[in-house]
């Protein structure tokens, strides 16, 4: 048995689930500490095939990552899709949460700063205040 983050302590095969079965596998998830499955859950999150129901379970999965080999990664990731103006709204909601909730350093608190310099025209003329909650969430340095 490893500590593999599901609630009956067995692994699931992202890819041998969908639907129903893959949104409860992901809502089953309560830590994130082996490498192999974060990669899978943020693959997850980064496929625009994917449900975006399914997508946004995977960012809070991601959001309890902590320190995490793939943190970069995942922050690299998490900065492309809330620049992608063609980007599902509630999926780039839910990652800046996700944003949040990770441990960040001074290069992190830049990367935001970027976004938000750089905010597509969508964000900034029809969700300025939604938008910037979200990244001042972000800009507060963690307390670790």
């Amino acid at each position: 048995m490893s500590d593999m983050n599901h609630n009956n302590n067995e692994q699931t095969d992202f890819n041998a689930v969908s639907g129903e079965e893959k949104l409860q596998a992901l809502r089953d998830l309560i830590k994130l500490t082996d490498n192999h499955l974060t990669q899978q859950v943020l693959n997850i999150g980064m496929d625009p095939h994917e449900e975006d129901l399914i997508r946004i379970e995977a960012w809070r999965a991601l959001g309890m990552t902590g320190s995490s080999a793939l943190l970069g990664e995942i922050l690299h990731t998490a900065a492309q899709l809330v620049r992608n103006p063609e980007e599902d709204e509630d999926v780039q909601n839910y990652v800046l949460q996700t944003l949040a909730l990770l441990p960040i350093t001074e290069t992190e608190i830049k990367l935001a700063q970027e976004v938000l310099e750089g905010v597509p025209t969508y964000w900034s003329k029809e969700r300025p205040s939604l938008f910037s909650l979200h990244i001042n969430m972000f800009l507060v340095p963690s307390p670790h």
